[in-house]
């Protein structure tokens, strides 16, 4: 049933060619109705709920009540790239791929809630990343940092599937 009401559900990305959407059009019973074909389908699922499933651990798989780790560096990617809402000692770090240490971990954290609060962009649960990360450890925030690191081709060269959101 939630295949033929809301058909975006089961959108196919082709990991081998560079994430590029494979267009699947189904026609369905609902498709002359207003409602289905536009307030509904609004919302889509990639967009809604990938953010929060788990990639990593015991859970993986699994839905979790805050972002991915890889949501979180997509959206701070997202950031820099607009560079008017960052100081430029946090993009010279970045683009340097320093280590988060104890000595510049509160600086560069303190920078990027900095950069997220200034940011005007309409950016899909920025509010909550700031929230999840003024809360974070040191030990979480360097896995952040460190997945960040990893999107430094993005959005040019797409790396994942946060990317085709948020970019």
């Amino acid at each position: 049933m939630t295949v033929s009401l809301f058909p975006h559900v089961g959108a196919v990305y082709q990991v081998d060619k560079s994430f590029l959407r494979k267009e699947i059009k189904k026609k369905t019973i609902f498709s002359s109705f207003l409602f289905f074909t536009k307030s509904v389908q609004d919302y889509h699922y990639q967009d809604i709920f990938l953010p929060f499933i788990e990639v990593e651990g015991e859970r993986s798989g699994m839905f979790s009540k805050n972002l991915s780790i890889g949501y979180l560096g997509t959206i701070i990617r997202k950031i820099l790239t607009l560079e008017y809402c960052v100081e430029r000692e946090l993009l010279a770090d970045y683009y340097s791929l320093i280590l988060i240490t104890d000595e510049n971990y509160k600086k560069i954290k303190s920078q990027i809630l900095n950069a997220i609060k200034k940011c005007g962009e309409d950016i899909l649960y920025k509010s909550q990343a700031y929230n999840q990360i003024k809360d974070m450890d040191q030990e979480t925030f360097s896995k952040v940092w460190e997945n960040l690191k990893t999107k430094l081709p993005s959005p040019y060269r797409i790396q994942d599937i946060y990317d085709l959101i948020l970019f």
